[in-house]
């Protein structure tokens, strides 16, 4: 599925995957704040990470993810199959 800035929810639980991050973090080295986008598949582990941290949050619409205009919340497949051209030519550089 394309999505990019599309809100959609994951299956992902925002606790673990807050966990997950916090148990990745260097020990010993303080995080003052957390920048996330708005996105809540993003937002919502960087609050629980903002309360296990004691840390402020940050949103900026600029962390979000690429605009994919009209591929936003297609398949991948269909769009390959109604412009394999222009698919391949922004895969190639994007």
């Amino acid at each position: 599925m394309c999505y990019g800035q599309s809100e959609i929810s994951t299956a992902l639980d925002p606790e673990i995957v807050a966990q997950t991050i916090g148990e990745q973090l260097p020990a010993g080295i303080p995080i003052h704040q957390i920048w996330t986008s708005s996105l809540t598949r993003c937002l919502y582990p960087a609050r629980i990470l903002t309360r296990t941290l004691a840390a402020q949050l940050r949103v900026d619409e600029r962390l979000r993810e690429l605009d994919f205009g009209q591929w936003e919340g297609k398949p991948w497949e269909l769009i390959q199959q109604q412009v394999p051209d222009l698919l391949r030519s922004w895969a190639d550089d994007w």
